[in-house]
């Protein structure tokens, strides 16, 4: 085993992860940094580590002996936080209580849904990921910052929350979003003075986050999606998104505005698919099995095309209410691959309707995209790009990556409406 691994960390699991939990993050991470197909910058690298923690976390013995190093802190695992990193780093401290709140909501959400269905183990419903820390962070050889903040040139971009950012020097790899973990190297200064307060150029190891997370201030939080690998962008943050009226320490005094110069070295690992459980319906309509069809149907009617790609044609209009992004609704549905028009997956031949809450994220993106508009009654069929259904990474032995499919979904009933907007 190598010592500088955190093998719970690179297969996105916890520690109480089951073996089956465990067996399924290999199969997709594998397939997601396959040196052959994947076009991720290391993806070789990512691929070994994930095999070799597979090796131990699925060994019961390798596994035990693991977890014994962990508690007794026998190893140092890379890219973990520990106690003194986190007493020791300004960014952490500052946001420590906020991560404890939420991690505390989110055990209590998955309490709370985790008994909800909506009617079996349907293919349309994404499944759970749980968001875990970048797996190593990259060496660098220290360097020395900037005492005061250099002169720079851009176009200067003012958010509706009061942030102000210039990439100054525009990066020509990925693009980071909120939910990805990245490694950064940056520098901040006073605004007030130009002061330097801190800066990880002159540390032996870049500075791992992951943006929207909330382990770091609001405005890095705000400020880093869109930065592009390779890139540099400034960001100049109002106290509001940073300490406010009670500063940190004694370097960064209340009511600071704050300058930084943030470089995206690396994305380590991009953001999971939007993960939300949905709601079910109070009470789905029950049915008589029937059988769906082995082959999508020729249907004929016109055919539009959303700016997302989504296709949709209403081959069978209803004559009922129109559902809306809000709504819980129950339906009746079958899926077929574009690719070779077999069927992966039906409702017709369940004892009962499946339910949705249109837009919740409780479903693939083409669905939320492609219910509006539709009547009860009604039967549209949909045309989903994989990056509006399962992507690069597919689903299960049924959906392969980057599969196009295609859904005929008929809209039983509405069963709630969407609530109204607080005025």
């Amino acid at each position: 085993m190598a010592d500088n691994l955190d093998y719970y960390a690179i297969l996105q699991v916890n520690r109480n992860a089951t073996l089956d939990e465990i067996e399924r993050a290999y199969e997709r991470l594998s397939r997601t940094y396959d040196p052959e197909t994947s076009r991720k910058p290391r993806a070789a690298q990512r691929h070994a580590e994930v095999k070799e923690a597979f090796e131990v976390l699925s060994d019961r013995e390798k596994r035990r002996e693991y977890d014994r190093s962990l508690r007794s802190g026998e190893r140092e695992v890379a890219g973990a936080v520990l106690p003194s990193d986190v007493l020791s780093n300004r960014f952490v401290l500052a946001a420590a209580g906020t991560v404890i709140a939420s991690v505390i909501g989110i055990l209590i959400v998955i309490i709370v849904v985790g008994g909800i269905g909506g009617g079996g183990d349907d293919l349309v419903a994404n499944p759970t990921v749980t968001p875990t820390p970048a797996p190593t962070l990259p060496a660098q050889t220290p360097g020395v910052p900037d005492d005061n903040p250099p002169d720079v040139t851009g176009e200067e971009v003012t958010l509706d929350s009061g942030l102000v950012y210039i990439d100054f020097a525009p990066g020509a790899g990925e693009v980071a979003q909120t939910g990805d973990t990245v490694a950064v190297n940056y520098t901040g200064w006073l605004q007030d003075t130009g002061a330097r307060f801190d800066s990880s150029i002159d540390r032996t190891s870049t500075f791992g986050v992951t943006i929207g997370a909330g382990g770091v201030i609001q405005g890095w939080d705000l400020g880093l999606p869109g930065l592009a690998e390779g890139g540099t962008r400034r960001l100049i943050i109002p106290a509001d998104l940073a300490y406010g009226d009670v500063g940190s320490g004694d370097t960064i005094p209340p009511g600071a505005t704050l300058i930084f110069d943030i470089v995206l070295v690396d994305i380590l690992t991009k953001a999971p698919a939007a993960t939300p459980t949905p709601t079910p319906a109070p009470t789905l309509p029950a049915q008589t099995p029937g059988v769906p069809d082995e082959n999508p149907p020729d249907v004929t009617g016109e055919e539009v095309t959303l700016d997302s790609g989504l296709v949709y044609i209403d081959f069978a209009p209803g004559a009922g209410e129109v559902a809306q992004t809000g709504d819980t609704v129950a339906v009746n549905y079958t899926g077929w691959l574009q690719d070779t028009g077999v069927r992966f997956d039906s409702s017709i031949s369940r004892d009962s309707t499946y339910g949705v809450t249109i837009g919740a994220g409780g479903v693939i993106q083409g669905w939320d995209l492609g219910l509006p508009g539709l009547a009860e009654g009604g039967t549209r069929r949909l045309i989903i790009p994989p990056e509006l259904a399962y992507g690069e990474t597919g689903s299960g032995d049924n959906i392969p990556p980057g599969a196009t499919l295609i859904f005929d979904i008929i809209l039983v009933d509405i069963l709630t409406k969407a609530p109204a907007a607080s005025p």
